[in-house]
């Protein structure tokens, strides 16, 4: 039973920020991905955890209402970015990114363009659509 839904923003043109990352990942990692929203989904209370347990991170400052995900395979690292909405249970996937070393990511500035996704979304371009795992 799912107690959460995911989302995926389409931009104003079209693109799909989170399946355009999704298609670089390799299959593990894909493979995870796919398992990490699933269980996140059918978890009812994210809260409920230890912080230190938790599956994600609510940003603040420069990065502000964005929310990331962790995702690790293999000691590699990966996030991905989005909008959580604990209002109506909803996590929106705006982007991701593998965290390669002290605050590197690749590709690089995910988390800036995902604020710029937001923004975009905030102002009403582009729509939703339910993410298919």
């Amino acid at each position: 039973m799912a107690f959460w839904e995911f989302k995926d923003y389409v931009t104003a043109d079209q693109r799909s920020p989170i399946l355009e990352w999704y298609g670089t990942l390799d299959e593990d990692v894909q493979a995870a991905f796919d398992l990490l929203v699933k269980g996140m989904a059918e978890t009812e209370d994210w809260d409920e955890v230890k912080p230190r347990r938790r599956k994600y991170k609510e940003l603040t400052r420069q990065h502000e209402g964005l929310c990331e995900l962790f995702l690790k395979v293999n000691e590699r690292s990966f996030r991905p970015i989005g909008i959580l909405r604990r209002e109506t249970r909803e996590f929106i996937f705006l982007g991701g990114c593998e965290k390669v070393g002290q605050g590197a990511t690749d590709p690089e500035e995910a988390f800036d363009s995902a604020l710029r996704l937001k923004q975009q979304f905030d102002a009403g371009r582009g729509v939703t659509r339910e993410y298919f795992y």
